[in-house]
């Protein structure tokens, strides 16, 4: 407990001055890959000064708390702030100040025990890591706010707030993106029949060239689990160029994904936006919010493949949208509402009630209840399709 390991193999080459951010503060959000990932080597093999560092490891049910790793320098294959077998693994702090990692990075990690309040830092533009960061996770115990920040380097493979594989919580994790290259990102990510709520990812800077998920659920239709829900996960983008999908709630399974939320305030965003999506299960109560920013790519509240997408919503009140739009797509039930409001251009955009067969192998007529608002806006509208009720705000 209350260790610290500083890794500078080369203390002449870089001298960087260590300090700690207070962080306890922190509040997980009130609202709003599948398999476990194996360390991911080079494909030219290069020597680690260190195989392994860990601030403190404790057996059995021994506790890590308060540990602190820093990379300064050199080649590391795996770094865990703390890790126990069965114990608590808590607030332990991992700050990247250059250097290259090459396995896991992990601010907090258990087998059994509970993981929450770790956190992962990236500070310079001279880190690179070839494998995943994770704020906190546990194979069989509850992870719950963690937390990762990059503000610069090159990361190469996924970002997860916290990552489970069992049917207990994973909550208030978070991921902040101030700068950077980065992969994947997931809030929280769980694959077996957990709950993933109230996880938060933000976006202010920096190139994501992978898909986020404000929460996941990884386990498949298959595998005969089944979670409460995907719910409550939260994605706020205000700057940065997304270039893959971007999910606020995700599942594989039939898990039911409800009450996820997407905001955009400004950015470039290259592909497709869902507030919740999943494969068999229901979709419901989800909400895009576009403020601003450029979207080139579709736009859906709720999409599901084989269940039901019901009462999700897309509020347009900034940006330019130059892509298709859908309050609701399913092969089953939907029904949504699209909310134009004063300061969103959509002249080159597409609304649509419903998503139509020849958009989609999606074939669906029992779509009800769709609605188009407009509320204190003027302007023109590529294309409007199918929508039940238009109404006029006054």
């Amino acid at each position: 407990m209350g260790n610290k390991v500083v890794i500078n193999t080369n203390m002449n080459t870089e001298k960087t001055k260590f300090y700690k951010e207070i962080l306890d503060d922190y509040e997980p959000p009130a609202w709003p890959d599948a398999d476990p990932v194996d360390p991911i080597f080079p494909e030219d093999p290069i020597d680690r000064d260190v195989v392994i560092a860990v601030g403190g490891a404790t057996q059995d049910n021994g506790k890590a708390i308060q540990n602190i790793v820093e990379l300064k320098n050199g080649v590391v294959d795996t770094i865990m702030g703390g890790s126990s077998f069965k114990g608590l693994v808590s607030q332990n702090y991992v700050i990247l100040n250059g250097g290259i990692t090459v396995g896991t990075v992990y601010g907090g990690s258990s087998t059994e025990g509970v993981v929450n309040g770790n956190i992962v830092e990236v500070k310079s533009e001279h880190y690179i890591s070839k494998g995943p960061i994770i704020g906190g996770s546990s194979s069989a115990g509850s992870v719950e706010n963690n937390m990762v920040i990059i503000s610069a380097g090159e990361i190469k493979s996924d970002i997860k707030g916290g990552e489970n594989f069992s049917s207990l919580p994973n909550s208030g994790n978070a991921v902040f993106i101030k700068g950077g290259s980065v992969s994947n990102i997931y809030g929280g990510y769980n694959y077996t029949d957990g709950d993933i709520n109230n996880n938060y990812i933000e976006i202010t800077n920096g190139i994501v060239n992978g898909t986020i998920y404000g929460g996941y659920s990884g386990t498949t239709f298959e595998d005969n689990k089944k979670g409460i829900g995907v719910n409550h996960n939260a994605i706020k983008i205000a700057g940065g160029t997304i270039k893959q999908s971007i999910y606020g709630g995700y599942s594989l399974s039939n898990t039911e994904v409800k009450e996820n939320i997407v905001e955009i305030y400004d950015g470039h965003i290259n592909s497709s936006i869902y507030g919740g999506y999943s494969d068999y299960s229901n979709v419901e109560k989800n909400t895009v919010a576009i403020f601003g920013g450029i979207i080139t790519k579709d736009i859906y509240g709720g999409y599901s493949q084989n269940g039901k997408a019901t009462n999700n919503t897309v509020i347009l009140a900034g940006g330019k949208i130059s892509s298709n739009i859908y309050a609701s797509a399913s092969a089953n039930e939907s029904s949504g509402k699209i909310v134009l409001q004063k300061g969103a251009d959509v002249s080159q955009a597409n609304l649509h009630g419903k998503l139509n067969t020849s958009n989609s192998l999606i074939n669906n007529t029992n779509t009800t209840n769709n609605t188009l608002e407009i509320d204190s806006w003027s302007g023109s509208i590529n294309t409007i399709h199918d929508f039940d009720n238009i109404h006029f705000a006054i």
